[in-house]
């Protein structure tokens, strides 16, 4: 069926549809539009799109698809006869139903403007089904409402679709190489989808003004999104990865190189396809042959990829947290942008304890909280531009661990200098608490290379590693191996990487694993004991004074614990050096007392 013909079937069909009754306040004023809707009377159109001619702010190269940018033909009930969307409950279950929600004027009015215009464009009808999911209203951008049905009940009896969602940061790292740039935004996507026939009685809806269900896919179902995922994959299947890439509804096409004609060219294509697609575009959303843009919350040039300023202004201008779910959504929002922020888990740790054990009854923020609170608002808006990763150029991995954390910066070989791509760091679990230094050295060699194996795995290049472990530097040849090393290395094998030594006092990554208040008091003591220069010294000076027959070698004394006290202090001292002395304090009683008690 041709969409001029079916645009001509959807004016005729719209007549006949049911307004609900409404309180007395506008009782008038709807029987007035139901007379009209019943009396036949065409609705007026003239204030819609004419597709006849393209609209004013469409570029004239995309002007023969000027279709696809139509809002009358997007409002058209899509057919049956392509991708629809199934609703699959668990054997025995039945969706369930909830009471309708009280509601504030403002948005009963939207919710009346809904009704009408689903009804009308053939989404929703009224229904007699079981079921009947409550409806809610959510802002959107622009201070506008969004109706939301609560299905929360009916996707706990669903069986999930295990079809993936792209991974966003790997989406943006298609973009190495990108001059120009065109982002299409899809109007009511979702609503070019079906629900699978049989199936739409699961999706009814209750609300003041009565029970309706849908026949397009809604939003709130939980498999809705890999299914329109995988819709749009299987539209742009040949373009996407080469000249766009896609998230939902979301749309990026890119061109590596500064010619227009080239890029029109990309755009047409993809147009083409949503065209095949019976897919349509949000013209109002839309910017074409741009250098800079925004996508996904981030900011996208030729240079690199940045947060978007609004998000960084909500991040600056946050309130001070006053409950736990207020820290619980501030950690949430700013996590998505962690990879820019340099120590980002350090910083966050006191917040992050405060989420643990029982609350007391007046909520406050404690100094240290809301200095973390305080740092991490000033750390956005220092966050660097991250280049775009390429494949094809050298890499390096900057490693650092302490008693208490671990870190790492991927950085990207360009014009002669070192650029970040991302940063990592995370606290150290009880368990890893409780590694000697060379250990949680290599633990953070390992992280790093899990957290950024995409990047890492195939690289034209060996990737340095630098770390500040001078042991490190030889693992790659040591001839005897400690079992965590054996571990380490078989899993690290499939890499091609060199490592390098560099003092700590000289590597940035240093400062993502330490920070004096990063660590809990009660915890010091413990951590301090794997730092014992001072009893080597000690203990050295013992041995230097004895015989290898000498009983201070003896199993009951020095034999066992010898090869220990190395092995837990090998370059140990990562504090300065007055405050690791300090630390180590009392264990220089003990030291003497061994020493004296020791036979001779």
């Amino acid at each position: 069926m041709s969409r001029t013909k079916a645009r001509r079937i959807a004016k005729s069909s719209a007549v006949g549809i049911v307004i609900p009754r409404l309180h007395q306040k506008t009782a008038n004023a709807t029987i007035a539009v139901a007379a009209n809707v019943r009396n036949e009377t065409p609705p007026n159109n003239s204030s819609s799109i004419d597709i006849s001619e393209p609209p004013i702010n469409l570029p004239q190269p995309y002007h023969e698809f000027r279709d696809v940018f139509s809002t009358i033909d997007a409002g058209i009930l899509p057919s049956l006869n392509g991708r629809t969307h199934a609703i699959e409950l668990e054997q025995g279950k039945t969706p369930p139903w909830g009471p309708i929600y009280s509601l504030a004027e403002k948005e009963l009015e939207v919710l009346r403007e809904y009704l009408a215009s689903a009804q009308k464009k053939g989404w929703i009808r009224r229904s007699t089904s079981p079921a009947g999911a409550p409806i809610l209203f959510v802002p959107k951008k622009g201070g506008k409402l969004r109706l939301c049905v609560d299905y929360r009940t009916l996707n706990k009896i669903t069986i999930k679709d295990k079809a993936p969602l792209p991974l966003i940061n790997e989406i943006l790292n298609r973009l190495v190489g990108a001059r120009l740039f065109t982002k299409l935004d899809l109007k009511d996507a979702y609503h070019r989808l079906r629900i699978r026939q049989g199936d739409e009685w699961k999706t009814a809806f209750r609300c003041r003004y009565g029970h309706f269900e849908y026949l397009v896919m809604p939003f709130g179902l939980v498999n809705a999104p890999a299914t329109f995922q995988e819709y749009i994959n299987a539209s742009l299947e040949f373009l996407v990865d080469i000249i766009c890439i896609v998230y939902l509804d979301d749309i990026l096409i890119y061109s590596n190189t500064d010619d227009l004609k080239v890029h029109e060219a990309h755009v047409k294509q993809v147009l083409q396809s949503l065209r095949k697609a019976s897919l349509f575009v949000n013209l109002d959303k839309c910017k074409f042959s741009c250098t800079k843009v925004d996508f996904l919350g981030y900011v996208i040039t030729r240079k690199g990829i940045s947060m978007e300023p609004s998000r960084v202004d909500a991040i600056a201008t946050w309130p001070i947290p006053s409950s736990v779910l207020t820290i619980q959504s501030f950690l949430g929002f700013t996590g998505f942008y962690r990879r820019f922020i340099e120590s980002y888990s350090k910083i966050v740790v006191p917040l992050t304890n405060r989420l643990r054990g029982q609350q007391p009854a007046q909520f406050q923020l404690q100094p240290d909280e809301l200095a973390a609170f305080r740092q991490l608002q000033q750390r956005f808006q220092e966050a660097p531009l991250l280049v775009h990763f390429d494949p094809l150029l050298p890499l390096r991995v900057e490693t650092d661990a302490s008693g208490h954390a671990i870190g790492a910066i991927l950085s990207m070989l360009l014009t002669g200098q070192w650029h970040p791509i991302a940063f990592y760091s995370r606290k150290l679990t009880d368990t890893e608490l409780r590694y000697t230094t060379p250990d949680a050295e290599l633990l953070a060699i390992q992280e790093a290379f899990r957290v950024w194996r995409h990047y890492l795995a195939y690289s034209s290049h060996p990737v340095k590693v630098i770390t500040d472990h001078l042991n490190h530097k030889y693992l790659l040849s040591k001839p005897k191996l400690t079992p965590k090393q054996v571990t380490a290395l078989d899993e690290l094998c499939p890499f091609n990487f060199v490592i390098e030594h560099r003092p700590g006092t000289l590597n940035p990554a240093d400062a993502l694993s330490r920070r004096a208040d990063y660590i809990d008091k009660d915890k010091k003591a413990e951590a301090s004991v794997s730092q014992l220069p001072t009893f080597l010294t000690k203990f050295a000076e013992t041995i230097q004074h004895s015989s290898c027959d000498s009983p201070a070698y003896d199993t009951k004394f020095g034999g066992p614990e010898k090869p220990r006290c190395i092995t837990l202090a090998d370059e140990e001292g990562h504090n300065h050096r007055d405050s690791t002395a300090s630390a180590l304090e009392a264990m220089r009683v003990t030291s003497d007392r061994d020493i004296r008690i020791s036979p001779r």
